[in-house]
Parts: C-alpha cells; structure tokens; sequence
C-alpha cells in the first residue's frame, strides 16, 4: 500500500511540472535506422519518406505524399466520398477524435519505452517511474488521458483508439497497472514490439458542399530496426482503420490509397505496378545518377493488403491501381488523366477508371490506347523489352501518382474495418534487380504478417535478433469449429477434445471483449452471446487444460 501511495504523489508531482500542457505534436518520424517516414496528424497521412542514397548513404525524400481516398453509395444510389489532401483547409478530413477539440495529434512509443515500462512493472507490481509515452498512449477510456493530452478520452469508441496490451482483460487502458503500447496486430502469432509505433487519428469533418462518408478512422504505423532483416530495415508498415459512423450502409465502397513518388527530382519519375504483389511503384525516369542521387536512384514501392472485409467476412482485394498526371506535366498530359476536382471523379478512379470514366487500357499511357481493358498498368519490367512498361513505352516522364484502390465491399452502419500497407524501399544497380527485390520482399513480408507456424514447423523469423523473442503464442493447435458463421446472436466453440479451460473473444483490432476462464474439466462446448456487438469479423482464441491453443475467426452479420 505504502509503495502505491509514494507512486500516486510521485505521478501528481511529475504532473504538476507542466508536461501534461505541452500541445501535441502535429507530426512525427517513424523509422528502422535506415528509411523513416513523417507521419502527420493533418493534410496528407504522410508527406515524406527519406531513403538513403546508394552511393553515400545521405537521406533523400522519395515520396511526396500518401493519403486516403474513400468513396461508396447510399442504399439509394446517392455517392458519398471523403477525401484527404496535402492541404488542410481543402481536405475532407480533421485529425484527431470526433467531437474532442484540441486532439489533433500524433502519439510515438518506442520499444525501449515499453520494455522500460514492462521491466519497472514486472520488479514489484508497481510503476516507479513514469514513461510519458507510455501514459499518454490513447488508449480506451486511459484515466491519464486528460493530463497528458489534456482531453479525456471516455467518450470515444474502443475501436478508434489505440492498441494496447489488456492485462486485467477489463478493456480500459491502464498503464499505472503495467498495461502498454501494443502493436494490435498478430504476427505469426509471436508478440514481437515493433521498435517503433505511432499512431494518429483522425475523422471526416461534416458540412463540405458534397456528401462525404461518415468516417471516424486512425492510423497506426510500426517499423522495425533490424540490421539482419532487409525485408524489415527498408519498409515501415501501417494499418488504416475505418468505423462507418452513418446511420445507412454504403455499397460499391472503396477504400484508396493516394501516392505522390517523387525520387529525388519529382518531373522525371515513371511507375509501374506488380498485380501479383498488389503493389505500386515508382521509379527515375533516366535511371542513372542524377536527381540527388550519387549511386543508382532507389525505386520505392507501396503495397496493400487488400484486406477489406465484404458482408460474407472474404477479404476483397486489391481492386485496381490507377495513374494520375498533375496538369503541370510537360508536355501536358490527356485531360482525362488529370487530377480529379469533382466528386464522381474521385469516385471513377476509385473503381479502376480515368477521370472522364474510360477504362484503363494496355498499351502507351494507358489512356484510351486500344489495347486490352486491365486494372493494373505498366506491368511490365522496365528494362525488359517488349513487356508493357513505361519506359518501354517512351512516355514522357513526369511527376507521377497513383491511386491504389481496396474494394468493393458493403459497409454496414457501425462497421469496423482495417487495411494493412507496406512502404518499402530498394537499393541496387538496376531496375530489374531492384523489381526482382521487391518480389522478395513482399512474399518474406506476407509470411511474416500472416503465416501461422505450428510445431512441429519452426518460424523463419525466430533467429531474427532485433524481434529478441521465440515465445510462441501457440506452441500446439487445438481443433475447433465455429457455428452458426455467420453468427447473429451467439456463436458457438465446439473443441475436437474435452478440456476447454479458456476463452477470449477479440474484435478486428485484436482487442479483448470477452473473456471466460477457469471453465469445467470436461468442457468441450461453449456457447458466447454476440448479439449486442455490431456487424462485422471477430475472433475467439481458446485454451485448452493440456496447453494447446487455437483461434479462429467468426463473422457477425444481423
């Protein structure tokens, strides 16, 4: 009692030196040691990406921006759009939570905090020093809130606040009780701290003169320093998450990804897209040293997983990428490939069309060529004569861009959704050996995100020193069945074998609703009421009395 008390004067001195009055910050860097990206809580979700030079490891800036493109219909067919711009007095979206002036900002934990944080906590069930990023973390309902950030957070959704690790399982952040930052993602199912998080917020602001979407959304990015691990060391990763805030579903909906490359000199960059990747990316034009650049340029790519949810729980996929030509490009590009200005225009490059509404065609610049109709361009290896690319082409260069398009997908009123993203880059001496890298890159990436190692199949990424854990979550699969999938007011956990001793129930983000423990010996049936959550993919993650665990997933469709 006497060591809680000494923390609770500690924590009001420690508050009353003026840090809680700091204004947030309304940018951030996230990085490994080699490439980091500004993330920003207003106008583009990121507005540089520093790379190093091949030839002497100066940083250069290869990406201009990213921002988020939304758009879908009302059950009457009317268009909703959002959109996030450069500039914020023209963007469609606000950072920070619905309704809680002042909480534009963005947050950035490292893992050193966190493991401070972890180790202060494990010595004697308290915490004795005070990590401010670690209690500022915006995490539901966190009592620290308003004097670090100086807002409460008690009244904003679970699903729009940060991740965190739920001790008690009581889903309220509390770091004084040695709760922490947490990626809310599951990798291979090992909890492996990215070495750095930083998360932002941010919703779509009402009154524009078009319908926009109802949208309260957050971002949250992570990357990881790893000097034995190039697939980690040249990327940062990100997820968007999206919470359908209307009263009215939106069919057809996409969720777009707007990418500014600029490698080095912005007016002579190509691109080119990997369908079999669902990835974008850009390159100089001339391909020798030049815009900055004493060694070959680096191309820089931005992939999506293309995990939209549809109403069935089946992910949609990457749906088209689409190029976009500032009307500045010299000579001037087609009109019908210009920067969108009116709503139905952003929404035709959403769906894999120009600006006007014709289809993207192979062959020269895509525009109306006479080729065959596609949803990805210049697909073809740059150097590779004969392949459709840009270069191969004789395009002009130019200041490219390009939207990469998730969906479609139905999105009922209070649905959550996420998509996971990939920012990397590649040095080399050439373009096909730098695309060659990429491909590399993305499927390491994929089984590092996604793959599940059982035993006795052992992880590839356990000897990886940086991630410093081989304790796996699952060391043994339980079977089990999920029913009725999709489920409407409870669902139940059938186990091949008796002995259920635990059960979790998890949203999207990997946070905790529900927990049931301590459940009788011969338990193998278990029915959880889902009725009251809203629509959407869930989780249940079980443990069984002879250690074994399992998960599957479940979706609610009323």
């Amino acid at each position: 009692m006497a060591t809680k008390i000494i923390f609770a004067v500690f924590l009001l001195l420690f508050l009353e030196t003026g840090i809680s009055q700091n204004p947030l910050p309304d940018h951030d860097w996230i990085g490994t040691g080699r490439v980091s990206a500004r993330v920003n809580a207003n106008g583009a979700l990121i507005s540089e990406f520093l790379v190093p030079d091949n030839g002497n490891n100066a940083l250069i800036s290869t990406i201009g921006e990213i921002s988020v493109w939304m758009g879908g219909l009302d059950p009457a067919g009317n268009l909703y759009v959002g959109i996030q711009r450069p500039d914020t007095s023209a963007s469609d979206f606000r950072g920070g939570f619905r309704d809680i002036p002042g909480s534009a900002g963005v947050w950035k934990v490292t893992k050193e905090e966190i493991d401070q944080h972890k180790k202060d906590f494990e010595e004697d069930g308290n915490i004795d020093v005070v990590i401010p990023a670690v209690f500022a973390w915006p995490g539901y309902k966190n009592a620290f809130s308003e004097q670090f950030n100086g807002f409460p957070l008690d009244s904003v959704s679970p699903y729009m606040t940060a991740p965190f690790v739920d001790i008690d399982f009581d889903g309220i952040y509390e770091p004084g009780n040695g709760e922490y930052p947490f990626l809310g993602y599951v990798i291979n199912n090992i909890e492996r701290v990215p070495t750095e998080m930083v998360f932002s917020p941010f919703f779509v602001k009402p009154g524009q003169l078009y319908s926009t979407v109802p949208m309260d959304c957050h971002a949250l990015f992570f990357s990881y320093d790893c000097d034995d691990a190039t697939f980690l060391e040249d990327a940062v990763f990100g997820y968007v998450s999206i919470n359908n805030d209307g009263s009215e579903r939106l069919d057809s909906f996409f969720l777009a990804f707007h990418i500014n490359g600029d490698i080095g000199d912005p007016s002579d960059d190509y691109m080119g897209a990997l369908p079999g990747n669902s990835m974008v990316y850009f390159y100089n034009a001339d391909t020798l040293q030049g815009s900055g650049f004493t060694g070959h340029p680096p191309v820089v790519a931005f992939k999506s997983y293309g995990n939209l949810l549809d109403t069935l729980g089946n992910w949609s996929g990457v749906n088209s990428v689409m190029p976009i030509h500032p009307a500045s490009d010299d000579p001037p590009p087609f009109p019908g490939t210009t920067p969108p200005e009116q709503p139905i225009e952003f929404y035709n490059y959403m769906t894999g069309a120009w600006r006007d509404g014709s289809p993207l065609s192979s062959g020269g610049t895509g525009y109306q060529s006479g080729g065959q109709f596609v949803s990805f361009p210049f697909t073809g290896i740059p150097s590779n004569p004969g392949e459709w690319s840009e270069m191969s082409a004789n395009n002009a260069p130019g200041d490219r861009r390009a939207l990469l398009s998730n969906g479609p997908v139905t999105l009922k009123s209070g649905a959550v959704n996420r998509v996971l993203f990939t920012l990397d880059n590649v040095s080399g001496n050439s373009i096909s050996e730098q695309i060659g890298t990429f491909k590399q890159y993305s499927y390491v990436q994929d089984l590092f995100l996604f793959t599940d190692f059982f035993p006795p199949a052992v992880s590839p990424f356990d000897s990886i020193q940086c991630l410093n854990t081989t304790a796996a979550m699952q060391p043994d699969a339980a079977r089990g069945v999920l029913f009725p999938n999709p489920a409407r007011t409870s669902v139940t956990l059938r186990t091949e074998d008796p002995g259920l001793h635990q059960i979790e129930l998890l949203d999207i983000l990997g946070r905790r609703l529900a927990i049931r423990q301590n459940l009788p010996g011969e338990t193998s049936e278990l029915t959880i009421p889902v009725g009251e959550l809203p629509d959407g993919l869930y989780f249940i993650r079980w443990n069984m009395r002879n250690g074994k665990q399992g998960i599957g997933k479940f979706l609610i469709a009323k």
